[in-house]
């Protein structure tokens, strides 16, 4: 009987034909990098070229955008393609935001997303990369000296001091404060320097060169921000000056041999004030001993007695 095509009887449709559709894998949008390194003072940008992979049938358009402009701003906003020039590489400038903030971690990120459109549908909506932003932070952390009081040498009262960050740090940051320990007859006979204990004190803190007149206090971690020392007298039954004056201030706190590595460094504080003196703690030490000998007082009838024998040797 042969063979003969299959008939539906409905004239809207085609019998017995299968459409395929062929998408181009050759179309897309390549970008020269998806990270970028900026500073917040705008002067270090960085920038990635952005370039088509295959001919359009029309005009190709890249909108740039920043996911927080805030943080970061790019430059040009809009890219356009031809299909004359669709593989000539074209420049986007990323630029950072000065927020004038000491951030965490050193910085702060944004991320630039890239749509595209075209009539050419094999490239409108063509999924593309995007780009990491790190904005470098150059704000300084700022530390505060604080603290001081007096102290009896047999008595069991101590003094405080406290090392004060302006913000908590994160996770793999660390801040070296070094000390400078000084006054009149003051030496590490004199006293014992150790960090206050207790709940929730001194998280993140480490004491070293305690025995020495250059102490220094190391804060790292996540929550790290404030040391809490404490310093207590020798009691050395030595005879010394009634009243001692010890003063704690900042070592060279840009020293390059520091464990410090927060983005913008660190600085002391300064309160403005040019009749207070900042980031310096004062301890008056008291001396309780006393000598054991006294000079001998002659009377007068111990001299003249001593006259009476002289002349009786003589006669």
């Amino acid at each position: 009987g042969g063979v003969e095509p299959s008939d539906d009887q409905d004239p809207a449709t085609v019998d017995n034909q299968a459409t395929i559709t062929i998408t181009d894998d050759d179309v897309g949008v390549v970008l020269s990098k998806t990270a970028a390194t900026v500073s917040e003072d705008g002067i270090a940008t960085d920038f990635y070229t952005v370039v088509l992979t295959a001919q359009p049938a029309d005009d190709v358009t890249v909108a740039v955008t920043s996911g927080d402009t805030g943080v970061a701003v790019v430059s040009p906003g809009e890219l356009v393609f031809s299909e004359f020039d669709w593989d000539e590489p074209q420049t986007v400038t990323v630029t950072g935001v000065d927020d004038e903030v000491d951030n965490p971690s050193g910085g702060r990120s944004a991320v630039v997303t890239h749509v595209v459109s075209s009539t050419d549908l094999a490239y409108n909506n063509v999924a593309t990369s995007s780009v990491a932003v790190m904005v470098a932070d150059d704000d300084v952390t700022v530390v505060t000296l604080s603290g001081g009081g007096a102290v009896v040498e047999a008595d069991t009262t101590t003094a405080e001091i406290t090392v004060m960050l302006s913000r908590v740090l994160v996770v793999g940051e660390t801040v070296e404060v070094p000390l400078v320990i000084s006054g009149d007859s003051i030496n590490t006979d004199d006293f014992v320097l150790t960090l206050k204990t207790g709940v929730g004190i001194n998280a993140g803190v480490t004491l070293s060169e305690q025995t020495t007149l250059t102490p220094s206090v190391t804060l790292a971690g996540v929550g790290a921000r404030t040391a809490v020392l404490t310093l207590a007298v020798v009691d050395d039954d030595v005879d010394e000056d009634d009243t001692e004056t010890a003063t704690i201030t900042f070592g060279d706190l840009s020293d390059i041999d520091l464990a410090t590595n927060v983005g913008g460094g660190v600085e002391p504080s300064d309160d403005q004030d040019p009749a207070t003196v900042d980031n310096q703690a004062t301890i008056t030490i008291t001396d309780d001993d006393t000598s054991d000998t006294e000079d001998p007082i002659t009377t007068n009838d111990d001299a003249e007695t001593s006259n009476d024998t002289s002349e009786d040797e003589a006669t």
